[in-house]
């Protein structure tokens, strides 16, 4: 049985709150094999090995797919407040965010902008989020991906990225962003395998969503390049449709801003 203590802590991951019992033991399972590329912190690895261990005893099996790196960007929300106080969070995404527009944002607007994951965004804005003031950009960029079963390992030019953006009236400004997953073809693993982006990737692409705040939500003048600073040809194995999450939202290869 699941300790008090270890469910007390579930009930605080407000957003893993309602998970069938063996999707969050697939969350667990990846807790280990994800800390190099996500960071987390020794509190939430040892979360994800309890919760597993408790769940394996209940013999439960899994009924679903379920994408480990979208439940892991869940549970990434909660140090959020982390990144509100100024404090590393120990995501590259979130760490990286703070750093630019503490410099680009915080310090010319005097209002701190935050970085948080959502898993369900969506590549359009809705009415009422346009009236809100919410904007969203997307775009394609290369990363590499592992498989937490096989290890298998392979690269996609292919990797769609979502952002929505908005300059709330309250102290903060907030972007979310949702990276699209892909699964693994050498063996039977059916969860979507989270993307690995070299931290000069990372930076380039959060420092056009900046300057893309900077024209939309501040009206600077801001002349984009036909391509990104980070363009560039690279070779990958032909994209196979059936194993992209984006391809399987009919989101893929596309690159928009809206308003």
């Amino acid at each position: 049985m699941i300790s008090r203590k270890l469910f007390r802590f579930t009930c605080l991951a407000q957003p893993i709150r309602g998970m069938p019992t063996e999707d969050m033991s697939m969350v667990a399972k990846g807790f280990s094999s994800q800390s190099s590329s996500f960071g987390l912190g020794s509190r939430i690895m040892k979360f994800g090995t309890d919760l597993n261990n408790a769940i394996q005893n209940q013999s439960c099996k899994r009924r679903q797919p379920r994408s480990e790196f979208n439940a892991l960007c869940e549970l990434q929300e909660i140090y959020s407040v982390g990144a509100m106080a100024g404090s590393s969070v120990g995501n590259i995404w979130i760490d990286t965010f703070a750093c630019l527009q503490k410099k680009d944002l915080e310090e010319k607007y005097r209002k701190k902008w935050i970085l948080q994951f959502n898993y369900r965004l969506k590549d359009s804005l809705t009415e009422e989020q346009k009236k809100n003031g919410w904007k969203i950009s997307q775009t394609t960029k290369f990363a590499c991906f592992t498989c937490t079963k096989c290890s298998h390992f392979w690269n996609s030019g292919r990797v769609t990225l979502i952002f929505h953006y908005c300059l709330r009236q309250s102290k903060t400004g907030t972007v979310f962003l949702r990276p699209f997953s892909q699964m693994c073809r050498a063996c039977d693993n059916d969860n979507f395998i989270n993307a690995t982006f070299k931290e000069e990737s990372v930076k380039a692409i959060l420092q056009n969503i900046i300057q893309k705040i900077r024209k939309n939500c501040y009206r600077e003048k801001i002349d984009f390049p036909t391509h990104s600073v980070d363009y560039r040809i690279i070779r990958t194995k032909p994209h196979e449709r059936d194993l992209c999450e984006a391809c399987l939202e009919g989101v893929c290869n596309r690159e928009q801003d809206g308003f």
